[in-house]
C-alpha cells in the first residue's frame, strides 16, 4: 500500500505563515481572524483557510496523496519489468517504466516539486514562498537520481535481466538446501554424521556467498535487485520523514552516515535471512566440532 501523507508530514514542508490573527482549532474561515483580510485562517490547526476557498488541510491531503500515486505506480511498473518471462514483454515493459520515470523526473525538477501540491490550498495559492527550502532541495536531488536510475534502465537488455533471474533462482535453490542441511545438523545426535553434515553445510554456505557477490556484482544488480524496489517504494515516505537513507537520496549519506544497527538489517536487498543464520550456526559451531572430533577419535582409539 502506498504511504499516505499525514498533516504532521505537511506541516514539516510548508511554512506556517504569520498573521495578526489567533488559531483556532477546527475553526472556520474567520474565526480568529476577524481583522484578516486574506490569511492562512485555521488551516493548519484542522479548520478552514481564510484565502477564500476555505479549504481543510484534511480536504486538500486528500488530492495531494491522489498527486504522489504516480510513484506507487513506479513501484508496479519496476515489478514488472524485472519479472519479464521474455524480450518483447522486456522491451515493452521498459519503454512504459522510462516513460513514468521521465515524467516523474519533470514534475520534480519543474518548479521545485511544488506541482505535486496543486489543487491544494497551497498550491492554489500560486506562490513557492510557503514550501520549505528543504522540500525544493530534496525535490531536485530527487530528479537528478530519478534521471540517473533511467540511464541505468535504459542501457539494460533483456539477455542481462534473464541472466540474473537464473542465478536468482540458483541463490533460492542453494539456499533452500543450507537450510534443510542446518535443520539435518541441528538434529543429528551421532557424532560422525553431525560432523559430516556440518562440512557438507560449510560447503553449501561458501557456494551461497560465492553467488551472493556474483550476484553483487552483476550489471543489472543495481535495478533490479529487492532493495531498490523497496527504495522506490519508500521514496515519497522519505521525501517528508527526512530519513532517506536509499540510493535515490545517496547525496543524504555524507550527512547522515548509516548506523550499524541499519548495516546489519541489509545484505544485497535480496538474501534471505535464513543464510545469514546459517553461517551464524556455523560459527558457533566451529567449538562444538572440535569437541566432536575429540569424541571420535577417542572412540575409534578404543
Amino acid at each position: 500500500m502506498a504511504y499516505e501523507i499525514t498533516p504532521h508530514d505537511f506541516c514539516s514542508i510548508v511554512e506556517n505563515p504569520r498573521c495578526q490573527g489567533k488559531e483556532m482549532n477546527n475553526g472556520t474561515a474567520k474565526e480568529g481572524h476577524p481583522n484578516c483580510d486574506w490569511c492562512k485562517g485555521n488551516y493548519f490547526v484542522g479548520g478552514e483557510c481564510n484565502y477564500g476557498g476555505r479549504h481543510k488541510m484534511a480536504d486538500d491531503l486528500h488530492q495531494i496523496n491522489k498527486n504522489f500515486r504516480d510513484f506507487d505506480v513506479l513501484v508496479k511498473q519496476q515489478v514488472k519489468l524485472s519479472k519479464s518471462k521474455n524480450e518483447t514483454e522486456f522491451n515493452n515493459f521498459k519503454k512504459t517504466l522510462l516513460n513514468s520515470f521521465k515524467s516523474l523526473k519533470d514534475k520534480c525538477e519543474s518548479e521545485a516539486g511544488t506541482g505535486f501540491f496543486y489543487g491544494s490550498c497551497i498550491g492554489l495559492d500560486g506562490s513557492q514562498t510557503h514550501f520549505a527550502d528543504r522540500i525544493k532541495i530534496t525535490f531536485k536531488r530527487l530528479a537528478k537520481e530519478l534521471g540517473h536510475y533511467m540511464k541505468q534502465v535504459e542501457r539494460s537488455t533483456w539477455q542481462q535481466l534473464h541472466k540474473f533471474q537464473e542465478k536468482l533462482k540458483q541463490l533460492d535453490k542453494l539456499s533452500q538446501e543450507a537450510n534443510q542441511l542446518t535443520e539435518d545438523w541441528k538434529n543429528e545426535t551421532d557424532p560422525v554424521k553431525k560432523s559430516q553434515l556440518f562440512a557438507l553445510l560449510s560447503q553449501k554456505n561458501q557456494e551461497v556467498k560465492r553467488l551472493q557477490e556474483e550476484l553483487k556484482n552483476d550489471p543489472t544488480f543495481a535495478i533490479f535487485n529487492q532493495e531498490k524496489n523497496d527504495e522506490l517504494a519508500n521514496i515519497v515516505k522519505n521525501i517528508f520523514q527526512g530519513s532517506p537513507n536509499t540510493s535515490f537520496f545517496s547525496w543524504k549519506k555524507k550527512d547522515k552516515p548509516e548506523t550499524e544497527g541499519t548495516k546489519s538489517e541489509k545484505y544485497l536487498g535480496f538474501i534471505p535471512k535464513e543464510v545469514g543464520k546459517n553461517s551464524l550456526l556455523i560459527a558457533g559451531g566451529l567449538l562444538g566440532l572440535l569437541l566432536i572430533y575429540w569424541v571420535v577419535k577417542r572412540k575409534f582409539s578404543d
